[in-house]
């Protein structure tokens, strides 16, 4: 039926009559219009009278269009910062481009993580420009019956007088009624649809938010979205909603707990807080109310850290009503209901999302699902696998493809369909990419959100747990490099943190051994031996629980732990183990078994490394303790040039040979102030080699010895896997990087010293960068000079070089 229209309606309007009372026209200039077009046509004529301030005489003029909702609505008063965020849709908003569509409305999407603040950032530019529109509306888009509500009141509040006999229109009649309205205007006009979560039209909500949006220019539009397809229906890039700056992280925590952080202590306790939190605003915000209403927390935050890994569901869980108007989620929630649309598109992409709780939140990538080589179990490299293969029995379907097979997906776990799922779940904003090196990474909160989803047991068993094993080494022996293989360590602890807190079945256990082992051992093989010892024990105890104390599956943990440990310099644990096996290993395999025999060649050397070490570290201590302060005090001490030099050259032969010893791990400790002692003796010898540049070649050896002792130092990198060391050596190698190109002489070392810089070091890529220019600038004089020549511009480029340092 058509919808019946009145024949006067009144506006308001502030310029209608005096004191913004409304007028009367005469009625010679009534409307009186039905029928679907008569909707159009009085929206249109009402809209048009307004804008331009007519009066119709005779009539009583339209309902003036307000801003929708009539109610305030505007952001936190805790809301801090994000300026930069706001300046780009600003900027998108007001540019102008000749191949710019003048009809079509100036769209900017607002995409990121559910509590990342993207409703709140949409208030805030609303509150901070809504000035300088005529009118704006404010419409919830999370569903359609929704958006058709808004738009319905809307509708409505400019269509008083209406007769009460008149039938409401249908919802696609209001629809296009307002949008015709707005694009006719010649005002401008913003409108901000918040929660346009279904963009997708696979989605079961989906709905066409374009026909919705006014054609015209005159409206600038915000869409906020989980969903980064936000960004594609935006006029130019849209804006991504990441996590807060630290700064501005602290002052809403700061906002909403009311702490006091004027003093250092508090300082450093909220910014573990709000790293805690992963810098997410809603998280944040929640945390800092939790805070507020427990003097004792507020008082002390270090109490708030020590509850959050025990309560942290509980306080994640808590609604943030008091600090946000209608605002009736919480952390879990946001996550769920984004959980719940993909499980909605794609049940596949949520067993792999499901699947990621096991593995690191960083460095996630679509090899780790789907390797480009099935596991062989047949392999006859080393013991671990034989053994397993021979007691678990034949388990090859379930490697080959443990991701389809164990969890059950639909069709092949190849790369393409991995990298589609990944795909959708950042279109959600539950994974964020890294287009540098093709993977994703997961919010921490969510990570651990995730995590905790799996107590509930979606599957019912332990599956997704030894699915990750299976995938984790798979991938690894898919991967023959060792940057690879390291890349993967991450993954292998978080997977095994997991094992070691799950509780499996007979049958489980024995795959779990399984891949335990064979990931124990490959580690081993690469040179990560804390992260082997740490696998092997856990396989350790798997075999003692399902095989027993003796058994060859025990003895085969037991060798390779021992092994491990002797590179920790962990001697007396690992001459333990290896006595055990053994005596174990002859009744098992036979006295001649290559097993038994390396256990026994591998006893010998642990017996003989222990005593000398002992020996070692008893006299070798104090000098290696001593050797930085030692390389300072020369300048000191010292005033003749030759009699510097001399000391030079006996204090670089001392540290060589004390880096010598400690890279051997007779004291692990010493090799940080050995390595800055190497360093430093650089530095005072270069200090005055442009003096002497006769003595260059007669010194060269020396300063060589030394600048090999700290690089020696990195070259170790990854056998001691510690982030605070591995930064010290990356500052050392970087430091060190710029007195190695002038000098060094030999092919063979240029390509090791950019093997070891290229090994992962990540703050040495400028180093890096400097090295290959040198490099290949000294290989293009080699192929144009004579010896002779060549002789003679290295010393001055080495001169040079020197001069532009600063000690």
């Amino acid at each position: 039926m058509s919808s019946q229209l009145p024949e006067t309606t009144t506006v308001h309007t502030e310029n209608s009559g005096s004191g913004g009372q409304p007028v009367h026209a005469g009625r010679g200039d009534q409307h009186t219009i039905t029928g679907r077009d008569g909707v159009h046509t009085n929206i249109s004529t009402q809209i048009n009278n307004y804008t331009k301030g007519s009066e119709v005489a005779g009539t009583i003029a339209p309902n003036e269009i307000r801003s929708y909702p009539p109610f305030s609505k505007s952001p936190l008063k805790t809301f801090v910062g994000r300026q930069s965020l706001l300046d780009r849709i600003r900027s998108q908003f007001l540019r102008e481009s000749g191949d710019e569509d003048k009809t079509a409305a100036r769209i900017v999407g607002i995409w990121g993580l559910g509590g990342a603040g993207k409703s709140q950032l949409a208030l805030r530019y609303k509150q901070k420009y809504g000035a300088e529109y005529k009118a704006s509306f404010w419409v919830q888009a999370k569903d359609l019956q929704s958006l058709r509500l808004d738009f319905r009141d809307i509708y409505n509040s400019i269509q008083v007088g209406r007769s009460q006999d008149a039938s409401p229109p249908k919802d696609e009649e209001v629809r296009d009624a307002v949008v015709r309205m707005l694009a006719e205007g010649e005002e401008r006009w913003l409108m901000v649809f918040d929660e346009a979560d279904h963009l997708h039209d696979n989605d079961k909500a989906f709905f066409d938010i374009r026909q919705y949006i006014p054609a015209s220019s005159n409206i600038h539009v915000i869409i906020t979205s989980r969903s980064s397809l936000a960004g594609e229906l935006s006029t130019w890039d849209g804006v991504e909603v990441g996590m807060m700056t630290e700064e501005e992280a602290m002052d809403l925590l700061a906002k909403t707990s009311k702490a006091d952080l004027s003093t250092s202590e508090a300082r450093s306790q909220a910014e573990d807080i709000v790293k805690k939190l992963g810098l997410l605003p809603l998280a944040i915000a929640i945390a800092g109310a939790y805070i507020a209403t427990a003097p004792r927390l507020s008082s002390n935050l270090s109490l708030w850290l020590q509850e959050f890994d025990e309560k942290r569901r509980r306080m994640l869980e808590k609604n943030p009503r008091r600090l946000v108007d209608n605002y009736d989620k919480n952390v879990m929630t946001v996550w769920e209901t984004s959980y719940s649309a993909i499980l909605d598109h794609s049940p596949d992409t949520c067993l792999l999302f499901d699947l990621l709780a096991f593995f690191d939140s960083e460095d996630i990538h679509a090899e780790l699902f789907a390797p480009k080589h099935a596991l062989d179990l047949h392999e006859g490299e080393n013991p671990w696998t034989y053994i397993a293969h021979v007691k678990i029995g034949d388990t090859t379907n379930v490697v080959e493809n443990p991701l389809a097979s164990v969890l059950g997906l639909k069709g092949d776990a190849n790369v393409d369909c991995i990298e589609d799922s990944l795909a959708m779940l950042e279109r959600y904003s539950m994974i964020t990419s890294n287009r540098a090196n093709g993977s994703f990474a997961m919010h921490t909160l969510v990570h651990a959100w995730c995590r905790e989803r799996q107590e509930v047991q979606l599957f019912g068993t332990n599956r997704p747990c030894i699915a990750a094993l299976l995938l984790i080494l798979n991938a690894y022996k898919s991967n023959n490099q060792r940057q690879g293989t390291l890349r993967l360590v991450p993954h292998i602890r978080k997977i095994t943190q997991a094992a070691l807190q799950a509780k499996f079945n007979p049958s489980e256990e024995a795959m779990v051994y399984y891949t335990m082992v064979n990931i124990g051992w490959n580690l081993y093989r690469h040179g990560s031996y804390e992260d082997a010892s740490l696998i092997l024990e856990v396989a350790l105890q798997k075999a003692r629980n399902v095989y027993g104390p003796h058994s060859a599956e025990t003895i085969v943990a037991k060798l390779g732990l021992a092994e491990s440990l002797v590179f920790l310099f962990k001697l007396d644990e690992a001459i333990k183990l290896q006595t055990e096996v053994i005596e174990d290993a002859p009744t098992v395999f036979g006295d001649q078994h290559k097993l038994v025999l390396r256990a026994k060649t591998g006893l010998e050397d642990m017996t003989v490394s222990r005593e000398k070490t002992k020996h070692i570290t008893r006299r070798m201590k104090p000098l290696a303790q001593n050797c930085e302060s030692f390389a300072l005090k020369l300048r000191i001490r010292l005033t003749f040039l030759y009699s510097l030099m001399f000391c030079l050259n006996v204090g670089a032969k001392l540290v060589d040979s004390l880096v010598s010893i400690a890279l051997k791990k007779a004291y692990t400790d010493s090799i940080v102030p050995l390595a800055r002692g190497a360093c430093t003796l650089a530095r005072l010898w270069s200090k005055i080699i442009d003096k002497t540049i006769d003595r260059i070649v007669s010194f060269q050896n020396q300063y060589r010895s030394v600048l090999t002792g700290a690089l020696q130092f990195v070259y170790g990198d990854f056998r001691v896997p510690n982030k605070e060391l591995l930064q010290q050596r990356a500052d050392i190698l970087e430091e060190g990087s710029k007195f190695v190109p002038a000098w060094y002489e030999m092919e063979t070392d240029f390509e090791r010293l950019l093997r070891v810089l290229a090994f992962g070091i990540g703050n040495c890529v400028t180093a890096w960068g400097k090295l290959r220019e040198s490099i290949e600038e000294y290989q293009k004089t080699v192929q144009s000079r004579t010896a002779w020549e060549i002789g003679v511009w290295k010393i001055e480029e080495f001169t040079k070089k020197l001069r532009e340092f600063k000690f």
